[in-house]
Order: structure tokens, then sequence, then C-alpha cells
């Protein structure tokens, strides 16, 4: 659950995803990324801990924010800042849809590179998302 204060910017909760979960549509490659990448059975979990939005979010339209938040991977933090686009699919229920992305250098923040003598991948990897949500107001108090 996010909770989000217009006035302030202040955007926080936690969204967390089973890296067991993560495939890549190949079997061999699937095991490789999680024995000696990801590591997924000692790190079964990896979150994204949102801290902050700045920009307007309107509940009738949407809106762009530039999150910061720290993705937890390996159990480490990691600082992000990604812009995110808000559209309100169903405005009668409060029904929104965001869709963003975010560059995760994984090889930087200790990840082992999972290239080979003729295999060679990006030090890099690029998260894409799209995600839905009810926004429920909450009374100032």
């Amino acid at each position: 659950m996010l909770t989000y204060q217009p006035a302030s910017g202040n955007l926080q909760g936690s969204i967390v995803v089973s890296a067991r979960g993560l495939t890549t549509d190949n079997k061999r490659r699937d095991a490789k990324m999680h024995e000696k990448v990801l590591k997924s059975s000692p790190h079964p979990l990896i979150t994204l801990n949102i801290l902050r939005a700045d920009g307007v979010l309107d509940p009738e339209t949407g809106g762009a924010l530039q999150l910061e938040a720290e993705l937890i991977l390996l159990g480490q933090a990691h600082p992000l800042s990604f812009p995110v686009e808000i559209s309100v699919s169903d405005m009668e229920n409060g029904v929104l849809l965001a869709t963003g992305a975010f560059m995760v250098p994984y090889v930087a923040w200790g990840l082992e590179d999972p290239s080979a003598v003729f295999l060679r991948v990006d030090k890099e990897v690029r998260v894409s998302f799209s995600a839905a949500g009810t926004l429920i107001p909450v009374p100032a108090p």
C-alpha cells in the first residue's frame, strides 16, 4: 500500500516482488540468474521502498511524478530516482494506472555479471512496469 499527501509530495510505501517469480522464458538462463545473479534462495524478496514524489497528481486526470526510492536487492539498499506517469482509468471508483521504468546497474551494485566467453550482456538492466491501484481519499488530520 502506498500513501500520498499531495500538499507535501509525501508518497510512501513499499512494493515487494518475489525474486523467484522473475523469469526470462529460458529455463537455463533463469536457473543461472536465480543461482548466481539474484541469489533468490537466500534473498527471496526484492523490495522497492518509495520515499517521496515530486510533481502533481490530480485525482481526476492523473499526472507525472518523479519518485525517490530505494531498491533492496540482495539485502542492500540502493537509491533510485525515476519518473512515473499516472492516468485515471475509472474516475468514479478511483482506479489509477501507473507506468514507468528505471535502470538497475546491477554489476555496479555488486551482483554477478553473467557474461560468458561467447555471450555478453549489458551491465545494467531496464525495469519497466505498469501497475493498477485504487485511490482512497483519507481526510486530513
